[in-house]
């Protein structure tokens, strides 16, 4: 005897397998002086690495805001979500002053 799934046995079904398929944004670790990494994962279908790349920035960013200091990136990656591994992303970065000479050098490297 099959049972058929009722509208809302499907709704809550659904639900619960998005509820399961969360997306996290780890805290942010000192690896040095100045120095901190954060990674983050997705694993709803369809996500982008870039996407959690995006909100990694906006913590970061806000956290050197926090310490009226400027989000330097050092390294970044990325993946996107392929079927059984989640999207994930890692940014290296600093908080610096704006005066920082390392600030002013990748200022004068990117021209």
């Amino acid at each position: 005897m099959g049972r058929k799934l009722s509208k809302l046995n499907y709704i809550l079904l659904t639900v619960v397998i998005l509820t399961m398929s969360g997306c996290g944004l780890g805290k942010i670790v000192a690896t040095g002086k100045d120095s901190y990494m954060i990674t983050g994962f997705n694993s709803a279908p369809f996500s982008t690495g870039s996407g959690i790349l995006t909100k990694l920035y906006e913590k970061a960013g806000n956290y050197c805001t926090n310490k009226n200091l400027v989000i330097h990136t050092v390294k970044t990656y990325y993946r996107n979500q392929v079927p059984l591994r989640p999207a994930r992303a890692e940014l290296a970065f600093q908080c610096l002053s704006e005066d920082d000479p390392e600030l002013k050098q990748n200022e004068t490297e990117n021209k």
